[in-house]
């Protein structure tokens, strides 16, 4: 009876204090999401069954089968490399929710990744990459083309590719704890290092040719009563 009491007591605190429970469960779920994208975007063949091909093989490539081919086939022709972003994004919000920490300004984070995806689709898709991911799919898939063109219009290539770099940076700004503030920092104790550094070498040089100097003296004087 003590057991099942204490059973019912953990099941009514659970239902009562669900936020910890509840955390655990959504990382799981994302961390699962995560790994199940991310397997099927990399293991994607273009003889698989999908939107774009036809094929009647019994048993796809896909390591998540017809499901992962035809979702890894549609992200890719989309979005191209840029695609991995996903089971990147599920991933750390899986390792947010196992620690019970939420999502630090998201509407800021949100812009950095769009500027991040932005960036990555639009470059991958310039002209002069002909390189195909699996020798199928352009790297910077439908809407990087759609991107690159408009942009390249606007902008010529040489303006487009500093858009593009502008807003990589931004992304990596809005997405990360960097900041210029944090590199003056940094800058600043880096100097004050080596200016340490320096009288710390300084310091020892004058102890040590002081040392030789009264070394010499030392010497000198035998010498001295010697003769």
């Amino acid at each position: 009876s003590i057991g099942v009491s204490d059973s019912l007591s953990a099941a009514v605190n659970t239902l009562q204090n669900p936020g910890r429970r509840w955390n655990e469960v959504r990382a799981v779920l994302y961390g699962a999401s995560s790994l199940g994208s991310f397997l099927a975007l990399a293991s994607y063949s273009p003889l698989d069954p999908s939107f774009s091909t036809i094929a009647s093989i019994d048993q796809p490539a896909n390591l998540i089968g017809r499901a992962g081919a035809y979702s890894a086939d549609l992200l890719l022709q989309m979005f191209g490399l840029a695609a991995f972003l996903l089971p990147a994004v599920l991933g750390v919000v899986a390792c947010l929710r196992a620690r019970g920490r939420e999502i630090e300004s998201p509407a800021v984070k949100a812009t950095g990744l769009g500027a991040l995806a932005f960036s990555l689709m639009a470059g991958f898709a310039l002209p002069h990459i002909a390189w195909q991911f699996r020798d199928a799919i352009p790297p910077g898939g439908l809407a990087g083309r759609l991107l690159a063109k408009a942009l390249v219009h606007v902008f010529n290539l040489t303006g487009t590719a500093v858009v593009l770099m502008l807003a990589f940076s931004a992304s990596i700004y809005l997405l990360t704890t960097f900041s210029i503030a944090e590199v003056h920092e940094w800058i600043a104790k880096w100097k004050a290092s080596k200016a340490a550094k320096r009288r710390n070498e300084a310091a020892i040089e004058a102890q040590n040719e002081r040392g030789r100097r009264l070394a010499a003296e030392a010497k000198a004087a035998r010498n001295d009563a010697r003769s």
